[in-house]
């Protein structure tokens, strides 16, 4: 049996799933098979995560460019702008912004670089010695997430100074909060879901080592 890159999906799972239910041990065809099924889903799974990480990236750090970029036109005209107004330079509002919104960008750029990553049409040696790569590119983001880390304790200072010497009636540091938090947050899902797929592609690289070592042995 020999399973062909242009199946679909739930045929391919239908195919997996008969596969794994056989009592008997499986032949070298099917175990390639078997492997190759497991290496597409894998792939797909991680294409799916990659693909809205880079979505997420894009659509925040346009969010945060077009605030600075406001900023910078018509200075303190948004609320979260007022706020600072008085306490920090218009400059170094719009300064903090447009580095937030830098920093999602490249690392969305950096999840969606992953697409090189092999899919259901790349199997075999050369499907992990992409893997291999695809582990090391996913070590990148979190490279950048620590510098959105670096902006939101900015942030966060930025907020608590602005409160403790200037008079802000009404104000609070929970009003204001998802201006640090968003960037942490942000930076720890980059990370999580940067290790789940690290270890997706590890674990199908060494099924298909195990499967190489058997038939060589």
């Amino acid at each position: 049996m020999v399973v062909h890159a242009n199946v679909s999906l739930r045929q391919r799972k239908h195919k997996l799933d008969t596969l794994l239910e056989m009592d008997e041990p499986l032949e070298e065809e099917c175990q390639e098979d078997v492997v190759s099924m497991l290496e597409c889903e894998a792939m797909n799974h991680c294409h799916r995560w990659q693909s809205a990480m880079a979505v997420l990236s894009f659509t925040l750090g346009l969010l945060m460019i077009i605030a600075g970029v406001r900023q910078l036109l018509h200075p303190w005209d948004l609320q979260h702008h007022a706020f600072f107004n008085g306490a920090l330079s218009d400059t170094w509002v719009s300064a903090g912004e447009l580095l937030s919104g830098a920093s999602y960008i490249l690392t969305g750029c950096l999840f969606f670089k992953h697409f090189s990553l092999p899919n259901c049409h790349v199997t075999g040696p050369a499907a992990a010695k992409a893997g291999q790569r695809g582990q090391t590119l996913l070590s990148l983001p979190t490279m950048v997430v620590a510098f959105g880390a670096a902006i939101s304790l900015l942030w966060a200072h930025a907020i608590y100074d602005t409160l403790k010497v200037h008079d802000r009636p009404g104000s609070s540091m929970l009003q204001y909060s998802w201006l640090p938090l968003g960037p942490a947050l942000y930076a720890f899902l980059a990370c999580q879901v940067s290790g789940m797929l690290g270890s997706t592609l590890a674990d199908t690289q060494k099924l298909r080592q195990q499967m190489y070592a058997h038939k060589t042995a």
